[in-house]
């Protein structure tokens, strides 16, 4: 950033900003230790409030020898440029020229820019400011351009070296097991500059540094909570500052002046999410879905969000209304409290430290139960928005356990459960994490069991989805077994011809095609094709869909004079009903060409795979996985493969 000095009220003026406790204040120290033969005098003001100013100003008024009129002070409720010694040192720092010694004047957590600290801001063109703050807008306390340094966490060797130096070592000098320790420290501290110097100066005195590390980690692993509360070292390190204090002026300050947005309670319900990276996707998936989670939950609002938390939830339409969402969120960015993440799904970042402490906020109120519904709500409008599953993959960071015991703990009614373990382990079971859409569906299964009876529909749907989870784990004799038990109960219930019972004999189809076991599966899907045929008609989409279905199966017995056709007037069909370009259309037409591959016809089968993939480009994107599967297929066979 270029810097108009010559516009500027000061020579210099240096605003270093960022998260709490990463250092800020120590840095400005530094600078003022290494330039000390620059500068004449250095004056050091706290900026905390307008009477910790008032004290830093009447102080340097006496460094600087400067007289003020004991009895001439201002009257109480008076602003603070009226009060005679603040004026003394603005009006001496004003006065000096070119010919004068250059003056320094670090002016140190100015977190809190609202109060009017702007009127008393040094000028002169001898001086230099050095402004140290926790908000990115302190940039504007001065009336030019100012040169900006965001501080974050430090580097893993920063921290290394801060934490040795305590110890008495450097990093080049220190044993092995003494760096390997130091490691293991720094790296749960999160690098944060506070914490390590507080962790440092609990460890240094410890005669066997080794066991002394061993144990700050153990400890640590344990008693987290009393470690970054303790204020055993306090009053020892150049800040009065704690882990657990550095950001309480902070959140007290937006507590107070944002009280309509409350951003803590927002920055609290954040701490919760698994994930490294808090999306704006998860809270568009968990506004739209809250409605059928509310609906799940019944008429008792006590189970349902609180309003200080569903405000940032709000849907407008088919839309998520994120104004109230995106206002408190650009104040904890502001403040540094969270990060902005950028990426394909943009979001927000938390520290480690601010998020542990973020935690402790009305820490006996339901927040973990808040977040699983919020989670649960992402869950059943991600299954909704079929069309659009590529964030299905982080969403499943952030789901929480929800086992018996967890639900058990978190208060969850019995009722819920199933549709809990429903919502999940359809997500779980759409991103091809079987094993733990498994887990939850026997669950299902089981509970359905005992309090609906084994031939309810909605017993028989669980053990379904059961069956097409066992399948798809190459679990085929459990999988076979629990479709036929479906498929005889549902003809028994419900009739051969039932939607329900059709959908049951298809995947049982399915099975044994994926088993090889295609002498099995052919007259299954013959069967289902020629009732839905007789139901629905030859042209309806669940008729299309079973006649692709034989037709693969065809395809797969060798017996491409009978695929080919099938095919075909599925294409024709799915043509005139869909459109040429219609997903569906195109996966008929790749598998018409992977027929024609199959009869040696090469030349007509990369043409059509060149068609289809030109089809599945413009409509689905390049890297769809129906693209991607389409295209490599063709570079196989234009490499003769």
């Amino acid at each position: 950033m270029k810097v108009d000095y010559e516009r500027a009220s000061v020579r210099h003026t240096t605003v270093i900003y960022g998260l709490g406790g990463t250092g800020k204040s120590q840095l400005a120290l530094r600078f003022a230790e290494d330039h000390k033969d620059r500068y004449d005098p250095i004056l050091w003001i706290d900026a905390t409030n307008a009477d910790t100013v008032r004290s830093s100003l009447e102080r340097c008024a006496t460094e600087l020898g400067l007289a003020t009129d004991a009895t001439a002070t201002a009257t109480t409720g008076s602003a603070l440029i009226d009060w005679p010694a603040v004026q003394a040192v603005l009006r001496w720092l004003r006065a000096r020229k070119e010919t004068d010694e250059e003056w320094l004047v670090i002016v140190d957590n100015a977190d809190d820019v609202s109060w009017g600290l702007k009127s008393v801001m040094p000028k002169g063109r001898r001086g230099s400011i050095v402004v140290t703050s926790r908000d990115k807008y302190s940039t504007l306390l001065v009336d030019r351009d100012c040169q900006q340094l965001e501080v974050s966490i430090m580097s893993e060797h920063e921290a290394n070296a801060l934490l040795l130096r305590h110890l008495k070592w450097s990093v080049e000098s220190a044993p092995e097991k003494i760096r390997h320790g130091c490691d293991a420290v720094v790296r749960r501290l999160g690098h944060l500059a506070l914490a390590v110097d507080l962790a440092g100066a609990y460890i240094g005195n410890d005669v066997n540094q080794e066991n002394a590390l061993a144990h700050y980690i153990a400890d640590y692993d344990k008693h987290q909570d009393e470690l970054l509360r303790s204020e055993g070292f306090r009053g020892l390190r150049a800040t009065d500052r704690t882990v657990w204090t550095v950001w309480d002026t902070t959140l007290e300050k937006l507590e107070k002046e944002h009280a309509h947005l409350q951003p803590t309670v927002l920055l609290a319900f954040l701490a919760r999410f698994k994930g490294s990276i808090v999306q704006n996707e998860m809270f568009r998936l968990a506004a739209l879905g809250m409605d059928a989670v509310e609906d799940a939950l019944g008429t008792d609002e006590e189970q349902g969000l609180p309003d200080d938390i569903r405000q940032f939830l709000q849907a407008d339409g088919s839309d998520w209304d994120d104004f109230v969402y995106r206002q408190t969120r650009d104040l904890l960015v502001r403040y540094s409290l969270v990060q902005p993440a950028g990426g394909e799904w943009r979001g927000v970042t938390m520290h480690s430290l601010v998020q542990w402490r973020a935690m402790q906020y009305r820490k006996a109120e339901r927040w973990q139960r808040w977040y699983m519904l919020g989670v649960l709500a992402a869950c059943t409008q991600v299954t909704e928005e079929s069309h659009r599953p590529q964030f299905r993959r982080h969403l499943v960071v952030h789901v929480p356990d929800v086992s018996t015991v967890s639900l058990g703990r978190l208060d969850v009614p019995e009722k819920m459960m199933d549709f809990v373990w429903r919502t999940v382990s359809s997500v779980y079971y759409d991103e091809g994490r079987w094993s733990e859409a498994e887990e939850l569906e026997v669950q299902v299964v089981e509970m359905h069991k005992k309090k609906l009876g084994e031939d309810h529909p909605l017993t028989l749907t669980s053990m379904a989805n059961l069956a097409m989870t066992y399948n798809e784990q190459g679990q085929w004799e459990e999988a076979e077994e629990l479709s036929l038990q479906v498929i005889e109960m549902r003809k028994e219930k419900l009739g051969e011809d039932h939607p329900s019972t059709l959908t049951s004999m298809a995947n049982l189809a399915v099975t044994y095609s994926q088993q090889g076991r295609q002498d099995k599966a052919e007259p299954l899907k013959k069967r289902v094709m020629e009732i839905l045929k007789e139901k629905l008609g030859e042209d309806h989409p669940s008729t299309l869909t079973s006649m692709a279905n034989l037709a693969v199966t065809y395809s797969r017995q060798g017996r491409q004079d009978k695929a080919e056709p099938l095919t075909k007037r599925v294409i024709k069909m799915r043509k005139e009903k869909l459109g040429e370009d219609h997903p569906l259309t195109l996966t008929s037409m790749a598998n018409l060409a992977m027929t024609w591959k199959a009869q040696d016809r090469e030349g007509e089968a990369i043409k059509l795979m060149e068609q289809c993939v030109s089809f599945q480009t413009h409509r689905l994107g390049a890297s769809h996985p129906d693209t991607i599967s389409s295209a490599a297929v063709l570079y196989k066979w234009r490499r003769g493969n």
